[in-house]
């Protein structure tokens, strides 16, 4: 089907990556255009203002990033990222009040910094022989060729 041939997904973010990691499946090609030259590494860029926050990850968010890139979740963690199964361990107090004293199980949660989780994620994503990443690239407007007619004429 020639209208699904090819996908551009605008903003090379978590949002943007995670998107083009979906559109890979039905799409023949998908473009990532990001504005910010990206990095080779996990360090922070100027597109992303709270990169240098902590990012937590959580449960249904580390299910999720597992099953679209199989063993993310374990090579992340070994590269560093806290995975966290019981808030107890955290420190977590919100208007002061302590979120979890005793053990509590939980579902897994992931805790790293936004450049450190991206950077991992954009490495997969660049690995996917059907998408591009276009980087330090500004959209400046938006074109759509015209729709085939399919239908005969009346």
């Amino acid at each position: 089907m020639p209208e699904r041939d090819h996908a551009v997904v605008l903003g090379g973010g978590m949002s943007g990556l995670l998107a083009a990691r979906v559109l890979s499946e039905s799409f023949g090609r998908v473009t990532v255009v990001e504005r910010d030259c990206l990095p080779e590494s996990d360090e922070g860029r100027r597109g992303v203002p709270q990169g240098r926050h902590v990012h937590g990850l959580q449960a249904r968010g580390v299910e999720i990033m597992d099953h679209l890139f199989p063993d993310l979740v374990a090579e992340i963690t070994a590269e560093g990222a806290p995975r966290v199964d019981d808030l107890s361990r955290c420190h977590f107090a919100p208007g002061g009040h302590l979120l979890a004293g005793a053990m509590w199980p939980i579902a897994p949660l992931l805790f790293a910094s936004r450049p450190f989780l991206e950077s991992a994620v954009r490495r997969r994503v660049r690995g996917l022989p059907n998408v591009t990443v276009l980087d330090g690239t500004q959209v400046t407007g938006l074109l759509r060729d015209a729709p085939s007619d399919r239908s005969p004429a009346s």
